[in-house]
Parts: C-alpha cells; structure tokens; sequence
C-alpha cells in the first residue's frame, strides 16, 4: 500500500522583486517525510529540500528563486515512495 500525495501549485512572477518563490502546497495521505528537489534545464541538481516526520494533512513548500537564473526548471516531489515533476519559468 503506497502512500499518496496530492498537490497544488501557485505560481509567482518570478520578475517581481516581491514574489520571489513558489509556493507548493501538499497534502499527505499518510504521515512521513518529503523531499523537494529543483533541477536546471540541464537536469543540474540546485536546490534539495528534506521535509522530515510532516504530519497527515496540509502542509505548505517554499522554492525559493533567489540565486536562480532565468530558464526553466523541473521541481521534483518525492514522499511515501512516489513522485511527481512540474516544470515552473524563472524569468
């Protein structure tokens, strides 16, 4: 039995001085740990967030740009031995 996780994303301008991340929000089925991985075109590993012991329910990520270039990037969402990419523009 895998666990789920189901999520939103809010996408900022990332050209705006005051929105500089993304917000993810997550909600797990099950208790456990998450990681947030953001990767560059290139597929370059930039940014690892480990979210350990999060609680069932809501819960809410930051990517932060700052230090980004622009481009593309692939973030990753790995909990309860399964994941899902989303791809999000730094401008």
């Amino acid at each position: 039995f895998k666990q789920k996780t189901a999520y939103e994303i809010y996408q900022c301008d990332w050209s705006s001085d005051v929105c500089s991340s993304d917000l993810v929000l997550v909600y797990l089925t099950n208790p456990g740990d998450v990681t947030l991985e953001v990767r560059n075109a290139m597929g370059a590993l930039v940014q690892t967030q480990k979210h350990n012991g999060l609680y069932k329910g809501n819960h809410e990520l930051v990517i932060n740009g700052d230090g980004l270039a622009s481009g593309v990037y692939t973030y990753t969402l790995i909990a309860g031995g399964s994941s899902v990419s989303k791809t999000m523009m730094v401008k």
